[in-house]
């Protein structure tokens, strides 16, 4: 687990690429910690395109949903993201 620290007037969406760096899973055998986990879930304050390009570019799958007030573009999907978002 990895967590970045910033002031409080901060959008926590601005700090997205600096955590997937950090951030480590251990493995449940013998190995170095993943840096890249398989799938990321959030909340619509971390819909935007520049967050989800990161994910494609990393190889990064993400269940985000959008925003009311942006143009559908792409899946998403229903039957992963409430198992998860608990």
């Amino acid at each position: 687990m990895t967590f970045v620290l910033t002031a409080g007037e901060r959008h926590e969406a601005t700090k997205v690429e600096a955590l997937m760096e950090q951030g480590a899973v251990k493995r449940v055998r013998r190995g170095r910690p993943r840096i890249r986990p398989d799938r990321v879930l959030g909340d619509k304050a971390y819909s935007s395109r520049k967050i989800r390009r990161s994910f494609k570019r990393r190889g990064t799958g993400y269940t985000i949903p959008r925003r009311a007030d942006e143009t559908r573009t792409g899946p998403f999907n229903r039957a992963i993201y409430p198992r998860h978002a608990q």
